[in-house]
């Protein structure tokens, strides 16, 4: 029957693509140990964050039918047991009507984390001199997967349903993840993240720094007496091709990651990497190497959430762990990405804009005057 034929031509689906996901994985280890130029020692203190399991429910719309799948249903159940296992799929397909891992959809939402956490983590260490152990176990515990904490996977996905109707289990875009955390951070009364960030700028569709954006935000956390040593967080999204990066933007995304993007004596500006990707596959980028090959850390690595939950060693451990790190060459990334950069002040500001004077990627605009224009646009002018 069509339906014996469907299921059989379903089974194989699943047993070849758990068969490419063990040699994918395999191979991603050959090439990274084969690369004599790569130290991971030297990475250690970047933060990580990948795919959890078994953490707290996160609650999808109780009004599903359960015996309904459809066809998006069908390919993640592909993409979980691809990524995650036959255990991984139970689970999420139980009648609970929610997961209990990110497996197969979250991986923009966790290069996204990755991130924010280490742009704190460089606030941290630049605001604090006596920073130590305690204080990176105070970042981590942010990112815990429960309701609890603020940049948990839970909180974010609920952001995403409720604000811009991505259901969870969905994956997510970079400017999604990128307004969820914008969101996050506006609202937030955690005094670590109020301490670090005033605020987060997000331009959705362009690489534009808006200068009067900054500046405004800048002079309102001075004016309102908030602690003048937090920064402005602002995230690109930005598309730099169709399907494959426009190569005369290669160089311009390859100079962001010198180390003059890291305003270390200042301290007024800094570079905080890209989350994006591969196609189908987030990523975090942070740093590159004598060859011109970008470092990553790859979300894509599983860890037991019930391990870390209440041991902070553990957690950390996660974090730290060097085993997700791995690398590739500009021409495979995929065109759509989210650029961070942190500015503390006007200094900071003006420094930056003179760095990225030639960068074809970023321009610097006032929000203002371009809305004012749009305002004023006659349209009978444009035909």
């Amino acid at each position: 029957s069509n339906s014996s034929a469907a299921s059989d031509v379903y089974k194989r689906q699943i047993l070849l693509l758990l068969f490419f996901s063990v040699m994918e994985n395999i191979l991603s280890k050959l090439s990274l140990n084969n690369n004599s130029n790569f130290n991971g020692e030297k990475y250690k203190d970047v933060l990580k964050i990948s795919y959890k399991s078994d953490f707290p429910i996160i609650k999808t719309n109780a009004n599903d039918d359960d015996n309904c799948e459809s066809e998006g249903n069908k390919n993640y159940s592909l993409n979980v047991l691809y990524t995650g296992g036959i255990k991984t799929y139970v689970n999420n397909n139980s009648n609970s009507r929610g997961y209990t891992t990110d497996i197969g959809w979250g991986c923009m939402i966790r290069s996204s984390q990755t991130l924010l956490a280490n742009t704190l983590d460089i606030l941290y260490k630049q605001n604090n001199t006596n920073y130590d152990t305690q204080n990176l176990t105070e970042i981590c515990k942010l990112f815990k997967d429960d309701y609890a904490f603020p940049f948990s996977i839970h909180n974010i996905t609920t952001l995403g349903k409720t604000k811009f109707d991505v259901n969870i289990g969905d994956w997510f875009g970079p400017s999604v993840a990128s307004q969820c955390i914008q969101t996050i951070l506006k609202t937030s009364e955690n005094k670590l993240i109020n301490e670090l960030i005033c605020d987060c700028l997000v331009s959705i569709d362009s690489g534009t720094i808006f200068e009067d954006e900054v500046e405004n935000t800048i002079l309102e956390r001075d004016n309102h007496n908030i602690n003048k040593e937090s920064s402005v967080l602002i995230l690109l999204c930005v598309r730099l091709g169709l399907e494959q990066i426009n190569e005369d933007f290669y160089d311009f995304l390859l100079t962001l990651f010198d180390k003059k993007f890291v305003d270390k004596n200042e301290k007024n500006f800094n570079f905080v990497g890209i989350a994006g990707g591969k196609p189908f596959k987030s990523l975090y980028f942070f740093d590159v190497d004598n060859e011109n090959n970008l470092i990553y850390s790859d979300p894509h690595y599983v860890t037991n959430y019930t391990t870390i939950a209440n041991d902070d060693l553990e957690l950390i451990k996660t974090f730290q762990d060097n085993k997700s790190l791995s690398f590739t060459n500009v021409k495979e990334l995929d065109p759509s990405m989210c650029i961070g950069f942190t500015v503390k002040n006007m200094k900071g500001l003006q420094a930056l804009k003179l760095l990225l004077k030639d960068n074809t990627i970023i321009r610097f605009g006032n929000k203002k005057k371009e809305l004012e224009l749009l305002e004023n646009l006659n349209l009978d002018d444009c035909l």
